[in-house]
C-alpha cells in the first residue's frame, strides 16, 4: 500500500485525498445564525457577490456603471419570524381599511349625527344603564368620580345574629284583651294597602287561637303575626317607634312567638302558610330588615305559583269563584313586594326581573260596605298603575336591546305615551283614591291611599325619564328635545321628595323603599348641580327638599346603620356644591 508521504503530483487520482465536504443545513435552522447581508442590488445578488449597501448606487455597480436597482418587496433575507410578522401587520391593515369604510358608509347613511353617535351608545353601554338603577349604582357615575359608594353591600342587611335575645318577653301581651286592639290595628291600618285577610274570619281565628292556646299550627301563627303588625302600625303620618321602642314593644313579643312555629309552616304549602309569609315580610319590611323580608316575599310569591300550578293554571290565570279570591290577593300582594324590595337589593343572580304578571284583579265581595268599596278602589288602581310601570318597561327594553339608530328620540315616543297613560288613570280614580293634580302638597288630612298611589307614579316618571336623565349627565346628547325630557326628570326627581315628605319619619312596610328611592333622587339631584351645564336645569326649590331628604336619611340611620354613609356622603356633597354656588 503506498504510504501518503510518496503521493506524488504524478500519482493517479485514485490516491488523492478526497476535497472536504461541506454539511448543508435547511434555512430555518439558520435563520438566525447566518452571517450575510440583510439585502442586496438586483445586480450583485445575480452576481453572487456580497453588495456593500451604498444608496442609491452599490460600489460595485458605481465602479461599472452599472444600473443599480432595489426590489422594495424583496423579502428573501428575513428569517421566518420576520416574515410571520409582516404577514400579521398586512391582515390587520386590510381589516382597518374595511372598518374605514363601514363606518363611512353608516355615516352616509345616517341623517342624523346625533342618531348615529346614540347607536354607537346602545352598543356599548347595557340596557340597565338606561333604566332605573339603585342608589349604589348611581354612586359609580362620573358624577361621583372620586368619591366612595356610601352604601354597603347587600348582605349587610341581614338579620342581626342576636335576634333571640334582644327582646323580652312581654306575656301580658299575649292574652285575648291586650291582642284584640292589636288585631284592630291591623286592619285600620295595615291590610288596608294590602287586604289579603278578611276581618271576620280572621277574629274567628284569633278566638280559636288563644280559647285553645297558642301552640305551633299554622293559624296561630298568621294570629300572632297580626297581632305584631297591629303593634308596630301607626296612623299616617304620624312619627313612629323608634328602634329602641321597637325593640321593647309588643310587637317584637307577638314575633318572637310566631317564629316558634314558621318553621313549620314553610315546610307545607298553601294559602294560610303564603299569608305567614307575606305577613312575616311585611313585619321585617316596618322594622327594617328588607333582607329577611325578601327573603318571605319570595317565599310567599313562590307558595301562590306552586298552588296555581297544581290547580294546572300554569298562566296564573285565576278563575273568578270564591275559592281563588284569596290567593289573587295574596299573589298581587306578594308579587309586588318581592319586585320593589329586590330592585333596591339587587341581590346576586336575581337582577333581571320577568316582565310579565298576572293578569287578573281581585274579585269584589258580594254586598261591600264603604269601607270595602275604599280598599276594593286603592288595590285595583294599585294594580293598574303596577301594570302600567312593567308594560312600559318592557317596550323600553326592546327599544334599546334593537340598537336602533334613534334610540333617544324613539324611547321619547314612548314617553309621551306612557305620560298620556298615567294621565288617564289619574282621571279615572275613584274620589276615594284620587291623586288629582292640583294637590301639589300633601296634608296630614290625606288618606294614606292617596299616599301610595302618588308615590308609585314617581316610579313611572322615573323609569320614562331615566334614559335622558342618565344621558344627558353623561353628556351624551345635546337634542332639544332629550334635553326637555331631562328637566321633567329631574322635576319628577324632585316631586317624588314632595311627595314624599310628609312620610319621611312614618313607618310602615315601604320606609325602608321611601328611603332608597328618596336617597336615589337627592343623588341624582346633586349630580345636576355639580356641572354649570345641567345646574340650569334645575327645577327651583331643589335645596330645601335635598337638605330635608338628608335630615331623614340621619333619622333613620339610628335604626339602620347602612343609612348613615349615604347619608354623611350626601351632606358633604350638599354642602361642597351649595358653597361653591355662594361662596360668600
Amino acid at each position: 500500500m503506498a504510504d501518503p508521504s510518496d503521493i506524488t503530483p504524478d500519482t493517479p487520482s485514485v490516491f488523492k485525498a478526497s476535497p472536504k465536504r461541506k454539511l448543508t443545513t435547511s434555512r430555518s435552522t439558520s435563520a438566525y445564525p447566518r452571517k450575510r447581508a440583510v439585502a442586496a442590488c438586483q445586480v450583485c445578488r445575480l452576481r453572487r457577490t456580497k453588495c456593500d449597501n451604498n444608496k442609491p448606487t452599490c460600489s460595485f455597480c458605481a465602479s461599472t456603471g452599472a444600473n443599480c436597482v432595489w426590489d422594495q418587496n424583496d423579502q428573501s433575507s428575513f428569517d421566518p419570524a420576520s416574515l410571520a410578522i409582516l404577514e400579521r401587520l398586512k391582515v390587520l391593515e386590510t381589516t382597518v381599511s374595511n372598518l374605514a369604510s363601514i363606518v363611512a358608509s353608516n355615516v352616509a347613511q345616517g341623517s342624523s349625527g346625533m342618531a348615529t353617535m346614540y347607536d354607537d351608545i346602545a352598543k356599548q353601554h347595557d340596557i340597565e344603564r338606561l333604566l332605573p338603577q339603585n342608589v349604589d349604582r348611581v354612586w359609580s357615575w362620573r358624577a361621583f368620580r372620586g368619591m366612595c359608594s356610601p352604601s354597603p353591600d347587600v348582605l349587610t342587611y341581614q338579620s342581626p345574629r342576636d335576634t333571640t335575645t334582644r327582646t323580652p318577653s312581654t306575656v301580658d301581651e299575649l292574652d285575648p284583651l291586650h291582642s284584640q286592639q292589636y288585631v284592630d290595628r291591623y286592619f285600620r291600618y295595615v291590610n288596608i294597602k294590602n287586604p289579603i285577610l278578611d276581618e271576620s274570619e280572621t277574629q274567628l281565628m284569633v278566638e280559636a287561637a288563644f280559647g285553645r292556646g297558642l301552640d305551633q299550627s299554622v293559624e296561630t301563627v298568621l294570629v300572632l303575626l297580626v297581632c305584631a303588625l297591629g303593634a308596630v302600625a301607626q296612623n299616617y303620618p304620624d312619627t313612629s317607634l323608634s328602634s329602641s321602642e321597637i325593640d321593647q314593644s309588643a310587637a317584637m313579643a307577638f314575633f318572637r312567638e310566631a317564629q316558634r312555629g314558621l318553621g313549620a309552616t314553610l315546610g307545607e304549602t298553601g294559602l294560610m302558610q303564603g299569608r305567614c309569609c307575606f305577613l312575616a315580610g311585611t313585619l321585617l319590611m316596618a322594622i327594617l330588615r328588607p333582607f329577611d323580608a325578601w327573603r318571605m316575599f319570595l317565599q310567599s310569591l313562590t307558595m301562590c305559583q306552586v298552588s296555581s300550578t297544581s290547580a294546572k293554571d300554569a298562566e296564573l290565570n285565576f278563575t273568578q269563584d270564591t275559592g281563588t279570591t284569596a290567593f289573587e290577593s295574596l299573589y298581587w300582594s306578594a308579587w309586588k313586594s318581592e319586585r320593589e324590595v329586590r330592585a333596591e337589593l339587587n341581590p346576586p343572580d336575581f337582577q333581571k326581573a320577568g316582565l310579565r304578571f298576572p293578569p287578573a284583579f281581585r274579585c269584589l265581595n258580594v254586598s261591600p260596605d264603604k269601607k270595602d268599596m275604599e280598599d276594593w278602589y286603592f288595590y285595583l288602581s294599585e294594580i293598574s298603575i303596577w301594570r302600567i310601570e312593567t308594560v312600559a318597561r318592557s317596550k323600553m327594553e326592546s327599544i334599546v336591546a334593537s340598537k336602533h339608530q334613534d334610540v333617544l328620540n324613539t324611547l321619547a315616543d314612548l314617553a309621551d305615551d306612557v305620560l298620556s297613560q298615567v294621565s288617564a288613570w289619574r282621571d279615572s280614580l275613584s274620589p276615594a283614591v284620587s291623586v288629582a293634580p292640583e294637590v301639589s302638597q300633601l296634608s296630614r288630612g290625606l288618606s294614606v291611599y292617596k299616599f301610595v298611589l302618588r308615590g308609585r307614579t314617581t316610579y313611572v316618571h322615573e323609569l320614562i325619564t331615566w334614559p335622558f336623565v342618565y344621558s344627558c349627565l353623561h353628556s351624551l346628547t345635546s337634542q332639544l328635545r332629550h334635553w326637555k325630557w331631562f328637566e321633567r326628570g329631574l322635576a319628577f326627581h324632585l316631586e317624588r321628595l314632595n311627595i314624599n315628605r310628609p312620610g319621611f319619619y312614618f313607618r310602615h312596610h315601604g320606609t325602608w323603599l321611601m328611603m332608597r328611592s328618596s336617597a336615589r333622587s337627592a343623588s341624582i339631584l346633586l349630580a345636576a348641580a355639580q356641572t354649570p351645564s345641567t345646574r340650569t336645569a334645575l327645577p327651583d326649590g331643589w335645596e330645601d327638599l335635598v337638605q330635608a331628604t338628608i335630615d331623614m336619611l340621619h333619622f333613620w340611620s339610628e335604626s339602620m346603620p347602612s343609612m348613615r354613609g349615604i347619608a354623611d356622603q350626601l351632606q358633604r356633597l350638599y354642602v361642597s356644591i351649595i358653597t361653591r354656588a355662594d361662596p360668600t
